[in-house]
């Protein structure tokens, strides 16, 4: 037995820092309880286009706990991003991935995958920027500038 052991030391001293991109791996993600309502959606519609789009498995405990298991590190790491899109509250001076969902003259309305929805002021646009130039869908990088009284996102075009 030691003779085994210590041959495969030769082969390999130390655990690798990380998994193989193709071992199967289970993420544990801590959501509030009564936020998994809105990640299961509807009739499951919105764990069901997540599991179509990353082909993940995810499963939920009564406290929160999520268990997402996959062979694939991206998609897990896709699936993730998701489930915090839906979850996560948006906070004022961070920078997020939002999606126009209304051109107007003023500006255009970006919205969160939760619903959440804010303004990009035309004024907020760096100077010389064509509104031309955007359209309904197109994912844009935003910065929350501020949450007024009445629950609005004000937002900052960035990048």
């Amino acid at each position: 037995r030691m003779e085994i052991m210590e041959y495969m030391l030769t082969i390999i001293d130390k655990p690798r820092a990380d998994l193989s991109p193709t071992a199967p791996r289970i993420t544990v993600l801590q959501i509030p309880a009564e936020k998994v309502k809105i990640v299961i959606g509807k009739w499951g519609e919105t764990i069901d286009k997540i599991i179509a789009e990353t082909g993940v498995k995810i499963d939920f405990e009564d406290d929160g706990t999520c268990m997402i298991t996959s062979k694939d590190a991206a998609m897990v790491a896709r699936t993730i991003q998701i489930i915090k899109s839906l979850t996560d509250e948006p906070k004022v001076g961070e920078i997020y991935e939002w999606e126009i969902s209304r051109l107007e003259s003023y500006g255009f309305f970006a919205k969160f995958m939760n619903g959440k929805q804010g303004l990009v002021g035309s004024r907020s646009l760096p100077q010389g920027t064509d509104m031309g130039t955007f359209r309904i869908g197109q994912a844009v990088k935003v910065r929350l500038n501020k949450i007024d009284d009445m629950g609005r996102f004000e937002l900052v075009l960035v990048g």
